[in-house]
């Protein structure tokens, strides 16, 4: 059982795995562009900036439920999911460090519980998604558009 306080980082976590986002990026999401996301149901999508500030949208079709739950773990005043993570309002860079060490050691609980000790990074559950789409036969093009590559030539070097 997790502590309230450990909840919304091992709820991004999970969502990261559903996704394919970036720590970075997911932690940079606004919760008012959330909320307008989650007001579209499961078909809603999220304006995102991703990594050098490029504009991106992100289905919440693959971790509907997840989306919904951090949204109500936020605290009062939060802007941003680091915000939620950390558990105090006032995004800064200060405040995404913590959102991010607290993500990593839910990564490194989770690693821990499943036996793969030392094995388990933030940053392979991006990978991950993307091997998972291209085995469940989705298009070098399709693993792209879901991971926000710049061009197939960087999801073909990586998957």
């Amino acid at each position: 059982s997790l502590a309230q306080d450990e909840r919304p980082a091992a709820r991004l976590v999970e969502l990261l795995g559903h996704t394919g986002l970036r720590v970075a990026d997911a932690l940079r999401v606004r919760l008012a562009d959330l909320r307008a996301a989650l007001a579209d149901g499961e078909d809603g999508v999220l304006p995102v900036l991703v990594k050098g500030d490029k504009p991106a949208l992100v289905s919440l079709q693959p971790a509907h439920g997840l989306w919904l739950e951090l949204e109500r773990l936020a605290p009062p005043g939060a802007v941003t999911l680091a915000d939620v993570v950390t558990g105090v309002s006032g995004s800064d860079t200060e405040a995404s460090g913590a959102a991010y060490e607290r993500c990593r050691r839910a990564m490194k609980r989770h690693g821990k519980v499943l036996g793969l000790d030392g094995r388990m990074h933030l940053h392979r559950l991006r990978r991950t998604v993307g091997v998972e789409l291209l085995r469940r036969g989705a298009s070098i093009e399709d693993v792209q558009q879901v991971l926000i590559h710049d061009s197939t030539k960087t999801t073909e070097r990586s998957y």
